[in-house]
């Protein structure tokens, strides 16, 4: 046990007066205080750098200075508490009777023994001096683990440790706990505070305000800002019952529309768009990982230029779903600019992950232009939404796994494979039937466009009769990925593709584009002797709200002078009536070193 009864101090403010305190073994027990320079002079009596006039400090019933000297406790603040001319691991176990007189090969196989317990893994023999910011506060950590001090005190760690090695540090602090350590963490962050603590007291303008558990803050937080600032919590308990059912109405009277909108994409948005209204945020990202189709889908609820900076690395993405738990962070956290940068536009986050069952998982990022308090209100309308996306997500999968629908795609696959061999035998025919050796080559011609036409159509219900599709959309680099595995050996094919996302209705309007295009370049390179390379690129142009898709090559290019969009061609019509009709769209070709086409498609035409 460590307390502090009536202690009086000599300080720059003259603020330590008659302050007492307990830390309880076996949990951390934090101290908040907005004013940082209370926490400063608190923390320079404690390192006996300030004169004390009154009152006691023991550790276990023995005066805390004495207990220092005997080495049983240990601080971790702001300076180097590390010897630079010595090693990680000498750094460590410094404070063992007779440490020099240690055997080398014993302290190594310690030291391994300390790493894989921690989970920390920094090279012991490294000197402390070459060591980063982030390594030594690393080391001091150990230390704390290794020695297992009467009591360990701790001041703003978080801001030092990337998100990774902070919940190392946690789990850290658990196995403390367990030990019997009394753990006393300072701070003046209270979203720090109730990642790590058990309980918490709080000061303010000079005065205690009491000690509150760690999960009573978390159940209404807005209550504890209040009392934190020095105020109090100004609604009753009745107008928060009030404020809950009515918010529970609102819920219900949106959940018909919101359920209505069985398209995942368009579903996901509109569950965004609720998301940003209802709970007053400046923007909502929702992550859909399907394990299964290595598929990820990003939708956010308002688009603006800067819209890829909310964007989470996939690493970090991967890391927060296996987490699984609710998690707040802000821009005071180094984990925030490791997710997001030195973004001005927001400064604090929600995230709420969320499995759809074994190979399906949802991730909600809320977003705040400002710093925010959120409450239960918060994590009870995400646990909402996410629910009810996971219900949506289920049955758009069983429409896409359902017998009858797969078998569907399966038959017309069938079929269009028994007329694609049609076809070859009439073309293989041909020459009997037609007697002019150039007319029969222009009808062998025709006939390979043709099938080449109808292998897309065939190939892109392939695609949507197996066995693993369970969605309403599919990756377009997957539709253009398979067209251009019917020209392999006669083009050398690279596909250059942002994530974008069609719905099955779309999906043959797309591998008809690709085929006209490719089929185009194979068929005119013929008459050159330079190995045909094509390069096809696919990007979301979120300022003008397009999917720009290109096409070029390095053969004959288009004929010079002619409007190539304007043509009279077969393909060219099918490219024209599929682009400008039916996707509402525009494209254009020109030569540069070879034939260019790019199309522009609007995104709601792929919504």
């Amino acid at each position: 046990m460590f307390e502090i009864r009536g202690l009086d101090a000599r300080t720059s403010s003259g603020r330590i007066k008659n302050f007492n305190y307990r830390v309880k073994p076996s949990s951390v027990n934090a101290i908040l205080c907005p004013n940082v320079t209370f926490l400063d002079e608190l923390l320079s009596v404690l390192q006996n750098e300030s004169y004390v006039t009154a009152g006691e400090i023991l550790l276990d019933g023995k005066n805390y200075y004495k207990e220092i000297e005997n080495n049983r406790v240990q601080v971790i603040f702001d300076f180097n508490a590390l010897y630079d001319n010595l090693s990680v691991a000498d750094n460590i176990m410094l404070n063992r009777k007779g440490f020099f007189c240690f055997p080398k090969k014993p302290r190594n196989e310690e030291y391994k023994k300390l790493q894989e317990e921690t989970g920390f893994y920094i090279k012991g023999n490294t000197k402390a001096r070459n060591l980063s910011k982030e390594q030594k506060k690393i080391v001091e950590i150990m230390k704390a683990y290794y020695t297992c001090p009467g009591l360990l005190i701790i001041r703003e760690i978080s801001n030092a440790l990337s998100y990774k090695n902070f919940a190392i540090f946690l789990s850290i602090l658990e196995k403390l706990k367990h030990r019997g350590v009394c753990i006393w963490y300072f701070s003046s962050q209270w979203e720090e505070i109730i990642k790590l603590a058990d309980e918490v007291t709080v000061f303010s303008h000079g005065e205690e305000y009491g000690t509150y558990p760690v999960e009573d803050i978390k159940k209404d937080p807005r209550k504890f800002f209040y009392i934190m600032v020095g105020g109090h919590d100004y609604r009753d308990s009745h107008e928060q019952q009030e404020d809950k059912l009515l918010m529970l109405r609102g819920l219900n009277e949106n959940m018909q529309e919101l359920a209505e909108c069985y398209d995942i994409r368009k579903s996901m948005y509109v569950f965004a768009q609720y998301l940003v209204k209802e709970i007053k945020a400046a923007n909502c990202v929702i992550y859909m990982d399907d394990e299964r189709e290595k598929n990820l889908l990003k939708i956010v609820a308002k688009d603006y230029s800067g819209a890829e900076k909310l964007f989470l690395s996939k690493e970090t993405l991967m890391h927060i779903m296996d987490e699984n738990h609710f998690m707040y962070i802000n821009d005071n956290e180094t984990f925030f600019e490791e997710c997001f940068g030195k973004n001005p536009q927001i400064k604090a986050v929600l995230f709420y992950p969320f499995h759809c069952g074994v190979q399906m998982r949802l991730l909600i990022q809320v977003c705040y232009a400002d710093l925010y308090l959120y409450s239960e209100k918060e994590t009870l309308i995400l646990n909402w939404i996410a629910k009810e996306m996971s219900i949506i997500l289920e049955n758009s999968r069983l429409m896409g796994n359902s017998v009858l629908l797969q078998e569907t795609h399966h038959r017309i696959k069938n079929n269009l494979q028994i007329i694609i061999s049609l076809m070859e035998l009439e073309k293989n025919t041909v020459y009997l039937k037609i007697e002019d050796p150039n007319a029969a080559e222009q009808m062998r011609s025709i006939l390979d466009s043709v099938i080449s036409r109808v292998k897309s159509i065939a190939q892109i219900h392939n695609i949507l009769s197996r066995e693993n599709v369970g969605k309403d959309i599919i990756n377009m680099y997957v539709i253009v990925d398979e067209i251009r595995r019917f020209y392999q050996g006669m083009a050398e094919i690279r596909l250059e593709f942002e994530e974008i996302f069609v719905p099955y209705g779309k999906a043959i309007s797309i591998a008809l584009i690709a085929n006209e295009l490719i089929n185009n370049a194979v068929k005119h390179n013929k008459v050159t002797a330079d190995q045909l390379s094509i390069v096809i690129r696919a990007r979301h142009d979120r300022q003008r709200k397009v999917y720009i898709l290109s096409f070029e090559d390095n053969g004959c290019g288009y004929p010079e002078g002619i409007d190539v969009t304007a043509g009279q061609g077969v393909g060219t019509m099918i490219i024209q009536s599929i682009v400008c009709y039916e996707l509402g769209g525009n494209w254009k070709c020109y030569n540069d070193h070879g034939a260019h086409t790019e199309i522009e498609i609007p995104v709601p035409a792929l919504q």
